[in-house]
């Protein structure tokens, strides 16, 4: 397998001669790539509809949304997260992990939905064609209808027509009974028009938007429960609880969306769901075969190359990499790529020639 890597710092992956480096810890680590800086701590990153640019978000305390060319993994451009929050209210401003793109519309910029974590609001930004980020246009409001601790918006999905926003409320406390829960906005007015219960901790979302459950079948992630919660937007209910391994924190559908990997953190599994009936249909252990019985792999993201019979994991706690043969009957890790330190976050250039992979902890 020959690919590039750009590691986020990023780590961009072209060819060059790796040199190990020193962390913090006494450990070393061999980075395939070249590095960029993007603040700290990046958490997610989203591909732009025209599949030229990566917007990475990052949680530190250097937050910024930054925009890369995919091309050569470069910064086209950077807007920090300083100042008053968007919501208007006191506090330093926060990023978290939700990131999507509205379905796109021919020659128009690109909108982009940022979560705002315990802000408690979804930032709306546009992306022009070349790579532009607007500053804050407006915000879709979501906090608690009590007074209390806030929703913390984590993941953020859309419709297939991008009238519905639907955004992951991850916080769960003694007043939520422990539960968290998943809200519903209409993305031209900002309405939340629902508020559906999940299990504790939701994280992650994936949004069915072809075929007949387009509209009709949303999932979502449970860290604390081990499961993946099939929704029904529609009627406003959970259909199911589907059991994977423990603290699922990413989901990817595949383009025809017959499957849905699950990244599971605290097993160091990946999942395979066939959306169709909601069956677990394979496991996959990632850890290499020296240490299978030791745990912390910590897979974090998902991306599949363009021909989808190669799943790309990022391993946190490996700082590296997996790479995964989908296409066999039997799943399997075919290896690893060395990245930087704790990878949270892989995106697949739609040429298949280049991964961009975001490193919280740097190099």
């Amino acid at each position: 397998m020959k690919a590039r890597s750009f590691l986020l710092t990023l780590l961009v992956a072209y060819p060059f001669v790796a040199r190990s480096q020193p962390l913090v810890t006494g450990d070393r680590i061999t980075p395939t790539g070249d590095s960029v800086a993007v603040g700290s701590f990046p958490a997610s990153m989203a591909l732009s509809p025209d599949g030229k640019y990566v917007v990475v978000s990052t949680t530190g305390a250097r937050q910024s949304l930054s925009v890369l060319r995919v091309k050569d993994g470069s910064v086209a451009h950077s807007v920090p997260i300083t100042g008053k929050r968007a919501d208007g209210s006191n506090g330093a401003p926060a990023l978290y992990m939700g990131l999507a793109f509205a379905p796109p519309v021919s020659g128009d910029d690109m909108t982009l939905y940022v979560s705002r974590g315990p802000e408690d609001v979804v930032a709306v930004h546009t992306l022009s064609r070349d790579g532009k980020l607007s500053e804050v246009l407006r915000v879709i409001r979501n906090a608690p209808e009590n007074p209390g601790p806030p929703h913390h918006i984590a993941g953020l999905a859309l419709s297939a027509n991008g009238n519905a926003l639907y955004a992951v409320n991850n916080n769960s406390t003694r007043e939520t009974n422990m539960k968290g829960s998943m809200s519903i906005h209409e993305t031209g007015s900002g309405l939340r028009k629902a508020v559906i219960e999940l299990p504790g901790f939701p994280l992650a979302i994936a949004a069915v938007t072809k075929g007949p459950a387009a509209h009709r079948k949303i999932f979502v992630t449970s860290e604390q429960n081990g499961v993946v919660t099939d929704v029904d937007p529609v009627n406003r209910k959970v259909r199911r609880n589907i059991p994977v391994g423990d603290h699922p924190m990413a989901l990817l559908l595949d383009k025809s969306q017959s499957r849905l990997f699950v990244a599971c953190a605290g097993s160091d599994t990946v999942s395979i769901i066939r959306p169709g009936d909601d069956k677990v249909v394979s496991t996959v252990l990632l850890r290499p075969p020296a240490v299978r019985g030791l745990a912390g792999a910590t897979p974090t993201g998902l991306a599949l190359d363009p021909s989808e019979s190669r799943l790309y994991v990022t391993l946190g706690d490996l700082n590296a990499v997996a790479v995964v043969n989908v296409k066999s009957p039997i799943p399997h890790v075919l290896g690893y790529i060395p990245v930087g330190w704790y990878p949270t976050s892989v995106v697949v250039a739609p040429d298949g020639k280049s991964l961009l992979v975001a490193n919280a902890r740097g190099n």
